[in-house]
């Protein structure tokens, strides 16, 4: 099978849509499918190789207020080659609503190709955020408008978390949707927790507390730092690393300098995939997590395969990845009760082995990449591929 996936976002931007798509390249090539990617040209962008998915990248612009995002051109767009010929694809498959999607409604229309569209983002939760002239009714209604129209368009969309399937039910959306996570892949060699820890001046023995992610105001990060400064006080020689960067670092640098934290936090930026971040999960003791905006939470897992356990809240697309005795503590999010549980795992070395034991095991059964690429591919042929359709 030949598979076209389109995005307005791909690597090196790292965020969970770039992860999804990348994990699920792979998979499909693994399993001997065709997988060619159109994205946008961020300058000094990875190359592609015989080894990977063939990358194609777009001429884009900055987007106004977020240096990290491009926006594709569609004239640039439709001039290359992948899309001229997108006749040799059995299916196109969309992973954002913007550029990506009106090029695939367009290509799909054209050369009679069934559309596929993964929903991965809880626009609702973001947008007063970006935009605070908007209310949580203008947030809402807005979304529920974009959803709709863009999942009108699909003949299948796909959804992260049943959360998320339950929102667009509620939006209106008609469109048949599946529920697809993103598969986890298995951690590879080489970590070096210790030296991680040297590099980044932590002590050897020192409890050392991660949040891994985008540093953005919706992540809900502060409540961390927050929760964080009242641990402290029972464990003075703890380091919170925050790995990641955002619009929101500015004010949690801030926040650190007025809760007194710095010489306890460090900010270590965005990590490549592979060794580098492997490393920073190894040196952890616990993984913090705060989100309400999440349509899965895929640190989450790469912490638990790791062996790292989770203390978070739930909510959204965490509540189908955290589950009792599976690697994580569920709390309420009030600080008293994530600081207290925190302490009392920071305390108990026995109860983190038995939790970093059940969520590398909780991972490897249920989040694999084989499984869930074999549910996916399912699912493009019941959608219409490989068998093509007649304009």
């Amino acid at each position: 099978m030949k598979i076209l996936f389109l995005s307005d976002v791909f690597h090196p931007r790292v965020n969970g849509v770039s992860t999804s798509m990348e994990t699920f390249a792979h998979g499909l090539q693994d399993a001997g499918h065709r997988v060619d990617i159109v994205c946008p040209d961020y300058g000094a962008s990875p190359s592609s190789s015989p080894e990977t998915p063939r990358v194609h990248r777009v001429a884009s612009r900055s987007v106004p207020f977020d240096r990290e995002d491009r926006w594709m051109s569609l004239r640039a767009a439709l001039r290359l080659d992948a899309i001229r010929r997108a006749d040799q694809y059995d299916l196109i498959h969309v992973h954002t609503p913007f550029v990506a999607h009106r090029l695939g409604r367009r290509i799909a229309s054209r050369f009679a190709r069934p559309l596929v569209t993964s929903y991965h983002t809880y626009f609702e939760g973001y947008l007063h955020h970006y935009l605070p002239v908007l209310t949580r009714w203008g947030s809402y209604l807005i979304s529920k408008r974009l959803s709709s129209s863009q999942c009108r368009h699909a003949d299948h969309v796909i959804v992260p978390s049943t959360a998320m399937h339950r929102l667009l039910l509620e939006y209106g959306v008609q469109t048949e949707i599946s529920v697809l996570p993103t598969p986890i892949p298995e951690p590879g060699p080489g970590a070096d927790g210790a030296a991680f820890r040297r590099h980044h001046d932590i002590d050897e023995g020192a409890p050392v507390l991660l949040h891994v992610g985008r540093m953005a105001h919706e992540k809900n990060i502060g409540f961390l730092v927050e929760t964080v400064a009242r641990i402290r006080r029972s464990i003075p020689d703890l380091v919170l690393v925050l790995a990641g960067e955002g619009p929101a670092m500015t004010s949690l640098r801030s926040l650190c300098y007025r809760l007194d934290l710095m010489p306890s936090v460090r900010f270590v930026g965005y990590l490549d995939r592979g060794v580098p971040l492997d490393s920073c999960y190894a040196a952890a003791d616990l993984f913090l997590f705060a989100s309400r905006t999440e349509t899965q939470g895929l640190v989450l897992l790469e912490a638990m395969a790791r062996g790292i356990p989770v203390v978070s809240t739930v909510a959204l697309g965490t509540v189908d990845v955290l589950r009792p005795e599976s690697g994580a503590i569920l709390v309420a999010e009030d600080q008293h009760q994530f600081a207290d549980q925190t302490v009392a795992l920071l305390r108990s070395p026995a109860t983190r082995q038995q939790l970093s034991e059940q969520g590398m095991e909780y991972v490897r059964q249920e989040w694999g990449v084989p499984g869930l690429v074999e549910k996916l591919t399912s699912l493009y042929e019941s959608t219409g591929a490989p068998a093509r359709r007649t304009a």
